[in-house]
C-alpha cells in the first residue's frame, strides 16, 4: 500500500496495513477556511440590526444580541438563543427574545452573557423608575421540563440614576453575575463608573444585588464597567479612560473578591508601557487564576499608532502579576487590536474588527493564542468569515466555551440587508481530525481534515485502534497549508473489510507541546 501527501509532503509504504486497503491521498480542492463551521444569521429581523453586536456561548446554548433592531420599536434591540444538536452537531435558532417591556431606544441585545440554563441580555439604555437611560438586565431560564425559555428577572440597581448605563457589559459565573455601568456618579465623580453583582439565591428570592464595585481610585470620566468579567468569587472590573500615572485614559483593570457575601478590591492592574489613549481595559475575561486584558489604543513604540496589545496577568499566592504581553499579529497602524477578548483554560480569542483581511478593509480577524509548555503563549491562527467583506467588522465580539469559540461581524450585509450581521462558529479543539462519512459504502469516497495548524507546521498521521485492538501504525507526515488545514481523501475498500479504524493526527513543532486530537473512527 502507498499513501500520498500531494507535493508538499512525504510518501511512505505501510506493509504493515497493506491488507486493509487504506490509501489516504493529498485531494486537490479550494483552501477555505475550514476552522469556520457554521455561519450563522437570523431569518427574521431589519436592517442595520447588528446581529453578532455582542455574542456568549456556554456548552450547547450560544446567545447572540442584535441591539440595534426595530422589529418592536426603533432600535428597541432583540437577542436569538442558538442551540447545537446533538445529531448534526449545527446550531438552530431556539427562541428570540424581545424585552417584556420593549421600548424605543433601548437596545436590548447591548451586551449578553450565557452560563448553563441561564442566559443573560442587558439594554443600556432603558428607561426605568430609576431614570432615562438608567438601564436594565433581563435573566432567563431554560425550563428543561417544558423546554421554554422563561424570563426569571428584571434587574436594576438599587442606587441607580439617570444615564447611568447599566448593563453596558454583563458576565455570568454560576450563581453570580457582574453588570457595568460606566456612567456611574459617586463621590462627586462624575462618570466615574461602576459594577454591581447580583447573585442567585433560590426560586422564590431569585437574583438579589450583592454589592457595588467601586474602583478606590476612581476619578472623573473614568468608566470603569467598560468591560467586566467574573469566575467564582472574583469579579474583574475595568476602567478603560482612567487616567493612570498621568497618561490621559491609559486605562486600568481592578480585581474583587468576595469573602461570605462582602466584595473588596484586592488588586488594581495596570501595565508598565502606560501611555495617552492606550484604553488598557477596552476588553476584559477571566478563567481561574488568569485574567487577560486588552489595549486596543496602545501603540507600536513611537513609530505604528493604535496597534494594540493583549495582556495575561496570574495569580499566585493571592498576589496578581503581569505574565505575558502579547503583540498585534497584524502591525498595521490604527488597527486596534483587542477590541473583544475571550478566555478559556489555555485558549485566549483576541477580536480584530479593524483588521483589513486579504485587502478588504475593516473585513475583522480573530486571533487565537495558546499556553505551550515550552515557549508560553503563542499564537495558533488567525480566524476570518467565509465571505468577508470590507466593513463587516468581524471580531466585535468573540467567545469561547470548552470546544466552541464564537465571532460576530455585526456589520455583515447579508441578502437580508445592511448591517443584518453574522455570528460564526469555530471548533474550540487545538487540533481536529474529522474523517467523513464514518461508515462508507465500499468505493464510497472518504474525505479527511485536519485542523488547526501553523502554515508549513509538521502533521502526523496514525493508525491507533483496529475494531477495538490499540496498535500505532504510522500513515502519514506532511505539512499543514495556508489556511491552516491539511485535507486528504481515497475510496473505501472494495469488498467491506470489516474493520472499525480510529485514526489520530498529531500537530509537531519544534518548541512548545505535542499537541494530539481524538480519535476519528471509519468502518472500513
Amino acid at each position: 500500500m502507498r499513501i500520498g501527501s500531494g507535493g508538499s509532503g512525504r510518501s511512505v509504504r505501510l506493509g504493515a496495513l497493506a491488507g486493509l486497503g487504506i490509501g489516504f491521498v493529498l485531494a486537490s480542492s479550494a483552501r477555505g477556511q475550514a476552522t469556520e463551521q457554521q455561519s450563522l444569521t437570523p431569518a427574521t429581523g431589519t436592517l442595520y440590526q447588528e446581529f453578532g453586536s455582542s455574542v456568549a456561548t456556554s456548552g450547547d446554548v450560544m446567545v447572540v444580541g442584535a441591539p440595534f433592531d426595530s422589529t418592536k420599536a426603533f432600535q428597541a434591540g432583540t437577542a436569538f438563543i442558538l442551540r447545537r444538536s446533538a445529531v448534526t452537531g449545527l446550531w438552530a435558532q431556539e427562541k428570540q427574545l424581545f424585552a417584556s417591556d420593549f421600548e424605543y431606544d433601548a437596545r436590548f441585545g447591548t451586551a449578553v452573557a450565557a452560563d448553563g440554563d441561564k442566559v443573560v441580555v442587558t439594554a443600556k439604555a432603558k428607561d426605568t423608575a430609576k431614570g432615562v437611560d438608567a438601564g436594565q438586565v433581563y435573566v432567563y431560564r431554560y425550563d428543561a421540563v417544558t423546554k421554554l425559555w422563561n424570563e426569571e428577572q428584571k434587574l436594576v440597581p438599587s442606587g441607580g440614576k439617570a444615564g447611568d448605563g447599566f448593563g453596558f457589559s454583563v458576565a455570568i459565573s454560576g450563581d453570580s453575575l457582574v453588570v457595568g455601568a460606566n456612567n456611574v456618579d459617586f463621590g462627586g465623580l462624575v462618570d466615574a463608573g461602576a459594577a454591581y453583582v447580583f447573585r442567585w439565591q433560590d426560586p422564590t428570592v431569585k437574583w438579589i444585588e450583592e454589592g457595588q464595585l467601586l474602583d478606590s481610585n476612581a476619578w472623573h470620566g473614568d468608566q470603569a464597567g467598560r468591560s467586566v468579567g467574573i469566575d467564582g468569587s472574583t469579579a474583574v472590573v475595568a476602567s478603560t479612560l482612567a487616567d493612570t500615572g498621568g497618561w490621559l485614559d491609559a486605562g486600568a483593570v481592578s480585581v474583587f473578591t468576595r469573602t461570605g457575601s462582602t466584595w473588596s478590591q484586592t488588586a488594581d492592574l495596570t501595565i508598565a508601557n502606560n501611555y495617552t489613549f492606550n484604553d488598557f481595559g477596552t476588553a476584559v475575561a477571566i478563567s481561574g487564576d488568569r485574567i487577560v486584558a486588552t489595549a486596543q489604543g496602545e501603540s507600536y513604540g513611537t513609530s505604528i499608532g493604535s496597534v494594540g496589545y493583549c495582556y495575561i496577568f496570574e495569580r499566585s499566592g493571592g498576589t496578581w502579576g503581569q505574565t505575558a504581553r502579547i503583540a498585534n499579529p497584524n502591525l498595521a497602524p490604527f488597527s486596534f487590536f483587542g477590541k473583544s477578548v475571550a478566555i478559556r483554560g489555555d485558549l485566549v480569542v483576541v477580536g480584530h474588527q479593524d483588521n483589513d483581511t486579504s485587502g478588504a478593509v475593516d473585513s475583522g480577524a480573530a486571533w487565537l493564542f495558546r499556553w505551550g509548555k515550552k515557549t508560553g503563549w503563542v499564537a495558533d491562527g488567525q480566524l476570518v468569515a467565509s465571505d468577508r467583506a470590507a466593513g463587516d467588522r468581524f471580531g466585535t465580539s468573540v467567545a469561547v466555551s470548552d470546544d466552541t469559540i464564537v465571532c460576530g461581524a455585526p456589520k455583515n450585509d447579508t441578502a437580508s440587508g445592511s448591517d443584518w450581521g453574522v455570528a460564526y462558529a469555530y471548533a474550540a479543539a487545538e487540533l481536529t481530525l474529522t474523517l467523513a462519512p464514518s461508515h462508507p459504502a465500499p468505493d464510497q469516497a472518504i474525505d479527511g481534515k485536519v485542523f488547526r495548524g501553523a502554515a508549513g507546521g509538521l502533521v502526523f498521521l496514525a493508525v491507533e485502534e483496529i475494531s477495538g485492538s490499540p496498535v500505532f501504525v504510522p500513515l502519514l507526515q506532511t505539512v499543514f497549508a495556508a489556511d491552516n488545514t491539511f485535507t486528504f481523501s481515497d475510496s473505501a475498500p472494495n469488498p467491506a473489510l470489516g474493520f472499525h479504524v480510529g485514526v489520530r493526527a498529531y500537530k509537531i513543532a519544534p518548541t512548545g507541546k505535542l499537541v494530539a486530537s481524538e480519535l476519528a473512527y471509519v468502518d472500513l
